[in-house]
């Protein structure tokens, strides 16, 4: 019998978590999801759905339970799962908190959570240097109990190459299912433009820009198809009122989900005309379900060199895979 331990913090992460209980044939399996806020509900709705029991931790824990946890992981006798699901590389803590439980000679595979893939192979992740003594030590200790922990089960595994890692890809097998049906819909795949993660910060840009850039191509959109009705999907995080006032003067309709947009788009009885979005990775996944819709990736230029080239490597990845995009 296969075991596994899986650790998750997003929809996202959830939807590739089912898929890899599926692709490496876990026969029983222990879920955490880590409950990070705003997105939990459309983390929990899909679960629910899937009839996925979990059990649900704190996202942020303390410096003492952080070096507890590292304490921890030199136990090499309390391992019985044969392979530890991780939701996000980045996840170092989690990570700390149940390698002890994985046995010796074990697995650790890293899934998908947005496009950060892309920008670990490339080298492009900023890592503090006390996250990198973290990543250092741990790995120490995979190396002392025979845990491989170079695995990568994602959707960019034709688009990535990691010396030393096995990458397998996660085709979405389980929930693919979609009509072909082109409707005159469109649909806009909103970010998150505020707080210290926000796109507005992580690009270097202001926001009074952002929203007159998202404004001008909604209008865009507008001109260019008279005849179609346009659906602002707002980020899970996103807690922007101007953007919900930008939707009623433009008459677009604001509509939130409560599911992740890639779920929602897919119970749909038709493929909408277009897609738009900031650099989302709801894009790339769409692209792969919608064969049909034409996906549009919106660039805007910022004062971050760093985050910039970052979503300039996307950009590459996403326009190799049939996604358009829009410079702005």
């Amino acid at each position: 019998m296969t075991e596994a331990l899986i650790c998750i913090g997003s929809p996202l992460q959830a939807i590739c978590a089912v898929e890899a209980i599926a692709a490496y044939h876990i026969d029983k399996y222990k879920f955490f999801v880590i409950n990070e806020g705003t997105r939990f509900y459309q983390t929990k709705e899909f679960l629910d759905n899937k009839g996925v029991a979990f059990s649900v931790i704190s996202y942020h824990v303390s410096l003492l339970q952080n070096l507890f946890r590292f304490i921890r992981c030199l136990n090499p006798f309390k391992g019985k799962y044969d392979y530890l699901f991780m939701g996000d590389y980045r996840l170092i803590g989690n990570r700390m908190e149940y390698i002890p439980l994985v046995k010796n000679g074990g697995r650790i595979v890293y899934l998908d959570d947005g496009s950060y893939i892309v920008s670990w192979s490339k080298g492009l992740l900023s890592e503090t240097k006390l996250t990198r003594i973290r990543n250092c030590l741990l790995n120490v200790v995979c190396e002392l109990r025979r845990i491989s922990y170079k695995n990568i089960f994602t959707m960019f595994a034709k688009d990535i190459d990691m010396d030393g890692y096995s990458i397998r890809e996660n085709n979405f097998t389980l929930i693919q299912s979609f009509s072909a049906v082109v409707d005159e819909t469109i649909f806009f795949v909103g970010t998150n433009p505020l707080g210290d993660s926000g796109y507005c910060t992580a690009l270097g840009i202001d926001y009074l820009y952002y929203m007159n850039n998202l404004k001008k191509i909604l209008q865009k959109i507008q001109s260019h198809n008279p005849g179609s009705h346009i659906v602002y999907i707002p980020h899970g995080r996103d807690v922007s009122y101007e953007t919900i006032k930008m939707c009623e003067q433009l008459n677009v309709e604001y509509r939130k989900i409560p599911v992740c947009i890639e779920l929602y788009i897919l119970s749909l009885k038709f493929s909408p005309k277009e897609i738009w979005g900031f650099g989302s990775t709801a894009l790339y996944t769409l692209r792969k379900f919608c064969k049909e819709t034409m996906v549009f990736n919106i660039i805007l230029t910022g004062s971050n060199s760093e985050a910039f080239q970052e979503y300039k490597e996307i950009a590459d990845v996403y326009k190799r895979n049939g996604i358009e995009n829009v410079w702005v």
